[in-house]
């Protein structure tokens, strides 16, 4: 055979085998919603007495940052490449500082680091179980040491100058996770056939898991629905 010959049929057969992957695979899609109001506040000695205040009104289309994703460790094809992230700070609209973006998730192993594009020192820390670490202070338009997040869970980062600069980084154990978008609708795509728990992750909400099963081809739609009456009382 021919090295011409040889070459199509290597092209041939790797085109073969990743449609076989990818006729292997389904796509997950749905939205999460919000509902109800967070329950109104136990009495105390203090206000015992006094009448019941109208409950505060919530804003339900306030709630946005929601994580959707496959829970735990996945018997899967190998996860894809991916690449180091920039977690930038910078001034919003109303002059605020504030991380961009706030609520990062990211794959086990991904590389991270901090660009400050404010106009003064910065200096990032956490004291997370998942990664704990505090930065040098940075300049104006430099960047932290890298972090590689080796440990999967949550890890809030902070700034020693600033109390009102945060942000939260979620650890993946598998690739298939994603963001709602600004209508709190989710797509996640090519996950490999299976079954799997999906769930679903607010920072002021309690998480909800649905067993799931995704096809070899085509989709599943999966929407969830919080409701803020399940919130502790405060």
């Amino acid at each position: 055979m021919s090295s011409g010959a040889a070459k199509l049929w290597g092209m041939l057969l790797v085109a073969s085998l990743w449609a076989w992957v990818t006729a292997e695979a389904g796509n997950i899609r749905g939205q999460v919603r919000v509902t109800g109001a967070p329950p109104a506040a136990q009495p105390t000695p203090e206000n015992a007495g006094a009448e019941t205040a109208e409950p505060a009104k919530t804003n339900l289309t306030g709630f946005r940052d929601f994580i959707v994703f496959i829970d735990g460790v996945t018997n899967t094809n190998s996860p894809p490449r991916f690449r180091p992230v920039t977690i930038l700070v910078r001034r919003n609209a109303r002059q605020e500082a504030i991380f961009s973006p706030r609520v990062l998730p990211l794959l086990i192993g991904t590389t991270v680091e901090w660009r400050n594009e404010d106009s003064v020192y910065h200096k990032f820390f956490s004291l997370s179980a998942t990664a704990t670490f505090e930065f040098p202070l940075c300049k104006p338009g430099d960047s932290s040491p890298p972090w590689t997040f080796d440990r999967p869970g949550r890890v809030d980062v902070f700034c020693s100058l600033y109390a009102n600069l945060n942000s939260i980084v979620l650890v993946m154990e598998n690739p298939w996770f994603t963001g709602t978008d600004f209508r709190n609708n989710y797509f996640i795509r090519n996950v490999p056939a299976g079954n799997y728990r999906l769930k679903v992750w607010h920072e002021r909400l309690p998480a909800q898991t649905r067993e799931i099963t995704v096809p070899a081809e085509g989709e599943v739609k999966i929407d969830f629905l919080l409701n803020l009456a399940n919130l502790p009382a405060n």
